[in-house]
């Protein structure tokens, strides 16, 4: 059984192709990494919905959403491997 449906991945791909698009500032932390994406609500959406199906895709792995002036930061952390998975998904 996975975590996502068919409709749901093929959804997900397309928020991922979308945030990436929109050229965030990737950063390798110790235990995860970091997007920073300029504050755009249409970007913001897509994160916000790309979260709300990978905290049940990836439970092992913990996000936070932080939010700046003109900016907002998405941070990946977890247990070792973690970084390696998402960095997949980012680069």
């Amino acid at each position: 059984m996975t975590a996502l449906s068919e409709t749901e991945r093929a959804a997900q791909d397309e928020r991922t192709r979308r945030m990436l698009a929109s050229r965030p500032t990737l950063t390798d932390t110790a235990d995860g990494l970091t997007l920073t994406f300029l504050e755009n609500r249409h970007i913001r959406r897509d994160v916000e919905d790309w979260l709300a199906l990978e905290r049940r895709c990836c439970p092992f792995a913990s996000f936070d959403l932080i939010d700046r002036s003109t900016t907002f930061i998405l941070r990946i952390s977890g247990p070792a491997g973690t970084k390696d998975i998402f960095r997949a998904v980012f680069v």
